[in-house]
């Protein structure tokens, strides 16, 4: 298996945990996401969203994006989309990042 890192990969990760920062900031747990484009400009931004989603467990910065892209893009144009995450996503966010595309 051939792995190729883009130009912009390294920094769209450092800014996923620019958004880890700023759900700690806001009083959140310190986890944040970012899906880009092929061309690695981001279309969405997601900080953890337990305080801000009224104590929702589930409420984990990589399930609420995957959410919100399923229902913003169609299934072709996210399979050339990169998800990138300040932490490996767990089992349910693996899920939800699955089931939305």
């Amino acid at each position: 298996m051939t792995s190729t890192t883009r130009s912009y990969d390294e920094s769209l990760l450092r800014k996923a945990f620019d958004v880890a920062r700023r759900s700690r900031e806001g009083g959140d747990h310190p986890f944040g996401s970012i899906l880009a484009d092929l061309d690695g400009n981001v279309l969405l931004e997601q900080c953890n969203g337990y305080s801000s989603e009224g104590g929702d467990r589930t409420a984990h910065a990589e399930r609420l994006l995957a959410t919100r892209a399923g229902k913003a893009y169609d299934l072709e144009f996210l399979a050339e989309c990169t998800m990138y995450t300040s932490a490996e996503p767990c089992a349910m966010c693996s899920g939800a990042i699955y089931w939305a595309g």
